[in-house]
């Protein structure tokens, strides 16, 4: 035969971040122990990018998803038990927010919340922060920090503000806050402040408490919506349901994901009534998602947040998240790789003085999955981690270090 080309292998994962790259294939877990294709077995102080908060293999979780499989996987008529499970959610969420929409990945929940912050004020510029990452699909990508995806382009509606930490001068949030007060009362004013109460994929950082709660007031004063993004810290990751109920913090709209069904793909927004009243998102089909809100992402969630509430597992993340900042202060603090650790219930960054390409690398040699974000390793278990296994994992970090010292780019 003539003009027949040979069968090739197809280009997977093009584009994609470097875990490919790493030298464990994971095959299966259980709690907070995964096990490679290679045969080892690693503590996992990663979760999946945080989405695992009940660990892998529970019980419970797994019931309620194959019961539910067996049932009904996707419908577009209603569904009691989502109606159930929003009803308890509610209850569980800042006052006010009494409005909840489904949706299947946090981006998709984010592009949502800033068209529904345009909507209520007629207004459309939005203020975001240094650091940020609310997504890369084409809705959001503008409103991330260019660090974390090149692709994307600036953007004459996006107005971008310094991010204040919890390890920032008094004159670093000075400013911050000036930037946003001009930002604020600008003429037009902007239609939404959208924050990360902490950044993840930044590096595990918390913005400054008192910066948030004033965020907060500025925006009432302005009428500008303010859209707490909690994909990450939601559902107890920080050791409280949400990190941004802190006192006189009032969003008009919370983004919520990844933890939320224990990895099952999913998204969320909770609104204010009169927020989501405005049309046209309002309107009959003025939103929609395909999957957002399916039979099986619903069971999911169910599951998800009756286990953390059934077994305690939001106290405990604070519990032992506060454990183990001490316990790495005292073993690790002082080593000459760490610059810093912080962090608050199960999210938790150790920063390094160096940066280190091989990081990862060493630390799944170690037994330990560990996200890394520039000079930060990531540290977000699933939030069953008892106390043996922060031992175990901290021991390990120990010896890690010290490869990760000899290896690092400056050396």
């Amino acid at each position: 035969m003539t003009g027949v080309r040979p069968a090739s292998s197809p280009r997977t994962g093009f584009g994609e971040s470097s875990a490919r790259a790493l030298p464990v294939a994971l095959v299966s877990g259980q709690g907070s122990t995964v096990f490679g294709a290679d045969g080892r077995r690693y503590l996992d102080l990663f979760a999946g990018a945080g989405r695992c908060l009940l660990g892998h293999g529970d019980p419970s979780f797994t019931e309620a998803i194959a019961t539910q499989t067996g049932r009904l996987v996707a419908s577009r008529h209603n569904l009691p038990s989502r109606d159930e499970y929003d009803a308890a959610l509610v209850e569980l969420l800042p006052s006010g927010l009494d409005c909840l929409s489904w949706f299947s990945t946090g981006s998709e929940a984010v592009d949502t919340a800033v068209r529904l912050a345009k909507a209520a004020t007629g207004r459309s510029d939005v203020v975001v922060f240094d650091g940020a990452f609310h997504g890369r699909t084409s809705g959001v990508v503008d409103l991330t920090d260019p660090h974390w995806n090149p692709t994307s382009q600036a953007h004459p509606g996006v107005i971008r503000c310094a991010y204040p930490t919890e390890t920032s001068t008094p004159a670093e949030v000075d400013q911050a806050r000036q930037q946003v007060r001009t930002a604020l009362t600008s003429n037009p004013a902007p239609a939404a402040v959208l924050i990360e109460p902490a950044q993840a994929t930044g590096g595990n950082r918390f913005v400054a408490r008192q910066f948030l709660a004033w965020l907060s007031a500025v925006c009432r004063q302005t009428g500008v919506v303010l859209i707490l993004d909690e994909v990450f810290t939601g559902f107890g990751r920080t050791g409280q349901l949400l990190l941004g109920q802190a006192a006189d913090v009032q969003p008009g709209i919370v983004v919520l994901g990844k933890g939320m069904a224990n990895g099952v793909p999913i998204g969320a927004v909770a609104a204010t009534s009169a927020i989501a009243a405005a049309p046209p998102l309002s309107l009959p089909g003025g939103m929609s998602s395909t999957f957002g809100g399916n039979p099986l992402s619903a069971a999911a969630a169910a599951a998800t947040l009756a286990a953390l509430r059934r077994d305690d597992l939001i106290p405990w993340a604070a519990t032992i998240g506060a454990e183990w900042l001490e316990l790495l202060a005292q073993t690790v603090g002082n080593h000459p790789a760490v610059a810093a650790i912080s962090g608050r219930g199960l999210m938790i960054g150790i920063q390094l003085r160096h940066a280190c390409s091989a990081a990862e690398a060493i630390l799944l040699d170690a037994g330990l999955v560990v996200g890394v974000s520039g000079r930060t390793l990531r540290i977000n278990p699933p939030l069953r981690i008892d106390r043996a296994e922060i031992g175990t994992a901290t021991d390990r970090l120990g010896s890690a270090l010290d490869r990760i010292l000899t290896t690092s780019e400056t050396r």
